[in-house]
């Protein structure tokens, strides 16, 4: 049995890496709004991307290995962040609209994909893990676990985007808008 506290801290740890990754996508929008066209965002979201991607697997992975041995690696939340903004970057040239739809159905949908196992696409099967279903995959004498699937991560982040301009509004009507 667990203890409450014990499931509490759990509990409230789940809310953690969503609500990080749809803050750093209402950024994104309000970077946006300081006098930056779309094409200087894009290349900043695609840019600190990267940078992100990169860091999870050189920093972030020594520091949960404490090993320089590169036979193995991980995708985890930095990577999901990271490729997550490097998705936007390509999805702010589409109208709010569209973006709000795209992050809907990435969220609301994704678990309907569960039926879809990474086996049933041969070759292509690693794609299908980072994007959908976590596993262990093999890259000649590299191993990769992909942890955090990318789809609803990209869903998320996105939605963050598309309401980002409900916090440019005065505060009471923020307010009103976030609580409705």
């Amino acid at each position: 049995a667990t203890e409450p506290a014990r499931f509490m801290t759990r509990w409230i740890t789940h809310f953690c890496a969503p609500v990080f990754v749809f803050l750093a996508g209402t950024s994104a929008f309000l970077y946006s709004t300081r006098g930056r066209t779309t094409q200087e965002l894009s290349r900043f979201l695609l840019t600190r991307g990267i940078w992100l991607v990169l860091i999870e697997l050189t920093l972030v992975r020594l520091a949960w290995t404490f090993s320089f041995d590169l036979s193995y690696f991980f995708s985890q939340v930095i990577f999901a962040i990271g490729a997550s903004m490097i998705a936007l970057s390509v999805l702010v040239f589409l109208p709010r609209g569209a973006i709000a739809a795209i992050a809907l159905v990435l969220i609301a949908g994704h678990n309907l994909l569960d039926p879809i196992k990474a086996e049933m696409f041969g070759a292509a099967a690693p794609v299908w893990n980072f994007l959908h279903e976590p596993g262990f995959l093999q890259f000649g004498g590299v191993k990769w676990f992909a942890v955090y699937p990318l789809v609803p991560w990209i869903g998320v982040m996105a939605a963050g985007y598309a309401l980002g301009p409900i916090f440019t509004l005065v505060r009471e009507t923020r307010t009103r808008w976030l609580v409705g």
